[in-house]
């Protein structure tokens, strides 16, 4: 009973830290992106000058395609209703998009559980996968009335995947939460699955 009381303190404040981490960082993004956004405003005046006079359709495509990445790369993504797991899910997309990383983020349904054990999930997982891995493909979800987390991401094989701390608060979580937890490294890719009930 004291171990587990002590867990839980030590799990809130690690909480507390890191939302004030992501706030700030969320913040500081907001400011770069604003920034970005002011400076393709003006950039997209000369680009388009430049559009009209290209005669070659491939050459004006590529143009095309260019003021679109830099438009999709500057535009804070709203995931989820969730404020604080869409400010963390924006950070670690920025992150990735930062180590040129592929990433594709994909919250189909908000989930209802503790914030504190959502946000050490997510984040566990995330970490690792950019720490370690390429083509993240990362995915929240209900099936059958329960929650759905899956992430799967290449991996580098000359390198252990992922932190045994991390995976272990994980299983907690999931374990409070009457939930499995299932994952695997093949051929170089890393798979997670997570179900747990709604609480």
């Amino acid at each position: 009973m004291v171990f587990f009381f002590y867990y839980k303190q030590k799990l809130e404040l690690e909480y507390y830290k890191k939302k004030d981490e992501i706030e700030y960082e969320y913040y500081k993004d907001l400011i770069i992106k604003e920034d970005e956004i002011n400076k393709i405003k003006h950039d997209l005046r000369n680009e388009l000058q430049v559009i009209y006079k290209v005669k070659n359709k491939d050459e004006k495509l590529k143009l095309i395609n260019k003021i679109d990445r830099k438009i999709n790369n500057s535009s804070i993504t709203k995931y989820t209703s969730n404020r604080m797991l869409n400010m963390l899910l924006n950070i670690k997309k920025n992150t990735a998009i930062d180590k040129n990383i592929n990433i594709d983020i994909n919250v189909k349904n908000d989930i209802i559980m503790d914030e504190i054990d959502m946000i050490s999930i997510v984040s566990n997982i995330l970490d690792n996968a950019i720490k370690y891995g390429d083509n993240i493909s990362f995915v929240i979800d209900k099936k059958m009335d329960n929650i759905y987390i899956y992430s799967k991401n290449d991996i580098n094989s000359n390198i252990p995947y992922g932190s045994k701390y991390g995976l272990k608060i994980i299983k907690d979580i999931v374990n409070k939460y009457n939930g499995s937890l299932k994952y695997e490294t093949k051929d170089n890719i890393f798979e997670i699955i997570i179900m747990m009930e709604e609480k």
